[in-house]
């Protein structure tokens, strides 16, 4: 008995090393393609100022290629040369080097256009951008999170959300498998969500013609199963979140240190991916966005952030003090504050801000983290301070079933089904072991959720991999304050 516990121990590193091999040496490394060809197809996004951009990834370094962007704001009509293309050279170890090229286009506004990019005055690529909303207060989007897993799931979900039409989508973080890398975006992100075609076995074109945007997860900048993704000495590509994707820098300044993501080890690595995320670093972890009659807060809810800092605290009161015109004030993170499931139960530190966001009359909370969907019961939670094992206590108010929410009562949601491996398949089949605020708990199944707003009427939908519509709720917010 004496000799099995060194083995066990031995065993377990033995796996852990084998593992972290297989992750890096394994699959996830892009096919190489020949410089000046696209690694990453086009596709959008908010942009550092919140509004549009359309971004595409080039391999090669001097290539010597000219690039141009053009478009056209209606059919048939004449194109028009967007005149300031962005483009710099990425070098991050262990990827070869390639352009990320990117050109603002929110002066086309909120209206649907088409687009081509032009490599050497030749067009290599056409799509037609949708409409972000549909009218001011008429517009809807899907949200969902744990996605990029290179699962037949996450394909499937993206046929499915192709098939909803959203204008626009939202990830709840963890956009991709294991360690937030660069090289994993080139392998499965990008090729499932951009594909040529619809196809539940291989993705569908969805990001070339719908706005995305996203919170981090841990898996994209902080502690992941096995690993801290921030240690450059084990993924030098790792913090990808901060050069794949273009997204306001209006958040709380932060330049290192408590709040932050602070990277680890190789000091040498650490500058290269300084130099690719640029400002985007540590900034991008936490902005906002403004579309239709709502505002948008996405959260850094990672373990080193700690939402009781007074300073945090009154950005975030003052950023939706700020959208005190608009009728909607939605909010995003990646752990979940409200969790009938075991899997992450004590990661409860979004549960501080809930005093901020029920004040400002925020109606609904989505997350992930958790691979399933749960919604919660209109609730009202007073939070007390968290303990050291991440639990934090408070006062709650449950609505009853059945009842809308009623003024400072929010649904929280848990979308975390959106290609990663499901979890609490168990528990959700034992409605007795919930937690009391939980009304609905779905796990055989991966899914996302498509809300609608109609003025101050939103309704929700939570749709299934397979199409199959597995839960409806609807929320009603009549007035600004």
């Amino acid at each position: 008995m004496e000799t099995s516990k060194p083995l066990s121990a031995f065993v377990v590193v033995v796996t852990i090393f084998v593992v972290s091999l297989l992750i890096w040496y394994g699959g996830d490394h892009p096919a190489h393609v020949p410089p000046g060809n696209f690694i990453a197809k086009p596709y959008l996004q908010l942009g550092s100022g919140g509004g549009l951009a359309i971004v595409w990834q080039v391999s090669g370094e001097d290539t010597g290629d000219t690039w141009t962007l053009e478009v056209r704001r209606r059919e048939n009509s004449s194109w028009e040369k967007v005149e300031s293309i962005h483009d710099r050279v990425l070098h991050v170890d262990s990827i070869e080097p390639y352009h990320l090229l990117s050109a603002d286009v929110t002066n086309l506004g909120i209206t649907a256009f088409d687009y081509r990019v032009l490599k050497n005055e030749q067009p290599v690529f056409s799509a037609h951008a949708n409409p972000r909303v549909e009218a001011p207060d008429k517009y809807h989007f899907a949200v969902m999170g744990d996605c990029g897993a290179d699962t037949i799931a996450q394909r499937k979900i993206a046929y499915q959300l192709l098939k909803a039409k959203p204008n626009f989508i939202l990830i709840t973080g963890d956009s991709v498998y294991d360690g937030g890398r660069a090289s994993e975006y080139l392998h499965h992100f990008f090729p499932i969500y951009n594909n040529e075609s619809a196809d539940p076995t291989k993705g569908a074109p969805l990001i070339r013609s719908t706005l995305m945007s996203a919170v981090p997860g841990n898996h994209d900048i902080a502690n992941s199963s096995i690993f801290d993704t921030r240690n450059m000495a084990i993924f030098p590509d790792s913090l990808a979140y901060f050069y794949e994707w273009l997204q306001p820098l209006n958040g709380p300044d932060k330049a290192g240190g408590k709040n932050t993501p602070v990277l680890l080890h190789n000091p040498q690595r650490q500058a290269t991916f300084l130099t690719a995320a640029g400002v985007n670093y540590p900034a991008m972890a936490n902005f906002y966005f403004d579309l239709g009659n709502a505002r948008f807060i996405m959260l850094d809810a990672n373990p080193y952030m700690d939402w009781s800092d007074p300073a945090w605290r009154k950005w975030l009161e003052d950023t939706l003090t700020a959208a005190s015109s608009k009728q909607w004030r939605f909010v995003v993170y990646h752990q979940t504050a409200f969790n009938s499931d075991t899997t992450h139960f004590s990661e409860q530190r979004m549960r501080l801000i809930s005093d901020i966001l029920e004040k400002h009359k925020v109606r609904i909370v989505f997350a992930g983290h958790v691979h399933n969907y749960q919604r919660t019961y209109p609730l009202h939670f007073q939070p007390g301070q968290m303990d050291s094992k991440g639990l934090v206590p408070g006062i709650f108010e449950i609505a009853s079933k059945g009842t809308a929410p009623h003024e400072g009562e929010i649904v929280y949601i848990t979308t975390g089904g959106g290609g990663g491996h499901l979890s609490g398949g168990t528990i959700s089949q034992t409605p007795s072991g919930w937690q009391p605020f939980t009304d609905r708990f779905i796990a055989n199944t991966h899914s996302f959720t498509l809300c609608e707003v109609d003025g101050g009427n939103l309704s929700a939908t939570q749709i299934s991999e397979d199409g199959t519509v597995l839960d409806r709720f609807s929320v009603a917010n009549r007035g600004s304050d």
